[in-house]
């Protein structure tokens, strides 16, 4: 199993980041259906970029974490760091926007 169940749900768990998920990341990234109305749009992000980070904040300790669905063990998003809170408002409504796009087809499975 490539993820580590840190905190535990019903039906998600949170992991430390994986960096064999890169190719996600970049995925997701380059999706505007994900990622518009973020600060993330304007950006290009590619693996080189992707796995520079990951070691950044594999680095830094910072508690940025992936959420997995437990039924299916498949990563559905990841967080911001968590250490810190929002680092600003914009910020904030940008990674929420994010989430709320990224976890949609999840939304009719909440009972």
């Amino acid at each position: 199993m490539k993820y580590f169940k840190k905190i535990e749900g019903k039906r998600i768990y949170l992991t430390p980041i994986n960096p064999d998920d890169k190719e996600t990341y970049v995925k997701w990234m380059n999706d505007r259906s994900v990622t518009d109305g973020t600060h993330a749009t304007k950006r290009l992000t590619n693996l080189v970029g992707e796995e520079k980070w990951i070691q950044k904040v594999l680095e830094k300790g910072e508690y940025t974490f992936g959420i997995i669905l437990k039924n299916k063990d498949r990563i559905i998003i990841i967080t911001d760091d968590l250490s810190y809170g929002p680092r600003s408002d914009w910020e904030s409504k940008a990674n929420t926007s994010y989430a709320k796009k990224k976890i949609r087809d999840y939304w009719k499975k909440t009972n």
